[in-house]
């Protein structure tokens, strides 16, 4: 009778160690679920690129996709644009902005302006002032690259250094001249179309009225 007792009471505490077993891993799933879910909703709270963009995860690394005329600063899509003549507008890893210009233009306090030294020169600016990069055999002149030639005076042994003919020189007034040329100073000279007037190197787009 003892012996029945006995086998009884193990088979109750067995019993009740195993319900407590499956009651522990229950729990342990529901905490690590949970877990899981809790970090999947991190991810997604980290992972934001602002309204002006898209952003995804790529190997644990945030990549933001930016509308048009947006661009990543900060981990966040802004707006970013230098004007109708330019290709492209960035920022770069310190925030500043990084304007990609059209031909015959530089970036200039965030914004492309024009910007042309011709075509022995590269054009810049620096402290808000236009600055020719002209090659080796050039010169900067008035804002334009340009070629000097040097020529012996007859009967002398003295050189005499001139530019090369207009005709071999980038000259440009703008859309409102006829034409352009240098004179022997190397000074630009602008003819106009009616109504337009020369100011500094260009024909000025306001019309002149009398």
């Amino acid at each position: 009778m003892r012996c029945v007792r006995k086998e009884t009471i193990l088979l109750l505490f067995i019993n009740a160690l195993h319900a407590h077993c499956i009651t522990a891993l229950e729990t342990q799933n529901i905490s690590e679920t949970d877990n899981l879910l809790s970090l999947k909703g991190y991810e997604s709270t980290e992972c934001d690129c602002g309204p002006y963009g898209t952003c995804s995860l790529e190997s644990g690394i945030k990549r933001c996709v930016c509308n048009s005329n947006f661009a990543e600063k900060n981990g966040k899509c802004e707006y970013c644009s230098c004007g109708e003549n330019s290709k492209s507008c960035r920022y770069n890893v310190l925030g500043e902005k990084e304007c990609n210009c059209s031909s015959a233009y530089a970036q200039n306090r965030g914004y492309c302006e024009e910007c042309n030294c011709g075509p022995y020169g590269s054009c810049s600016f620096e402290y808000d002032r236009k600055r020719c990069n002209c090659k080796s055999f050039a010169v900067d002149m008035n804002g334009v690259c340009v070629i000097m030639e040097s020529t012996t005076l007859e009967g002398s042994t003295s050189t005499a250094t001139t530019v090369l003919p207009s005709t071999t020189q980038y000259c440009n007034c703008g859309e409102y001249s006829k034409t352009c040329r240098y004179d022997w100073k190397v000074v630009k000279i602008c003819d106009c179309f009616p109504g337009y007037v020369e100011n500094y190197g260009t024909c000025d787009g306001t019309l002149l009225y009398f």
